[in-house]
């Protein structure tokens, strides 16, 4: 499973096995939302979040209890360094409002 930002910048990748978990938790019905928390020198961390859940998924846990490692997003160097130049310019208050209005 890919990240993007927007509609066509590439930024990261999820886990193989979570990945390919919540591809299909998303073609039964189920729908998620993301949203950067994080940049530092590693990359860039994302949060995941179930927006919906299918009935037909009701006893499905999105996201099983595992250790942090597991499920760790892989994002792209350059897009850190783009991140962490915005964040510099006092662009976190505009992030933290278009999060909060999706919510």
């Amino acid at each position: 499973m890919n990240v993007y930002y927007g509609d066509s910048e590439f930024i990261g990748q999820v886990e193989r096995k979570m990945g390919k978990r919540l591809i299909q938790l998303m073609e039964g019905g189920n729908t998620y939302a993301a949203a950067i928390i994080g940049v530092n020198d590693q990359g860039i961390s994302v949060i995941i979040r179930e927006t919906f859940r299918h009935i037909s998924r009701q006893n499905v846990c999105s996201f099983p209890n595992k250790s942090k490692d597991d499920n760790r997003v892989h994002m792209n160097e350059s897009v850190a360094r783009f991140m962490r130049d915005d964040e510099s310019e006092g662009d976190d208050e505009a992030l933290e409002n278009d999060w909060a209005d999706n919510e």
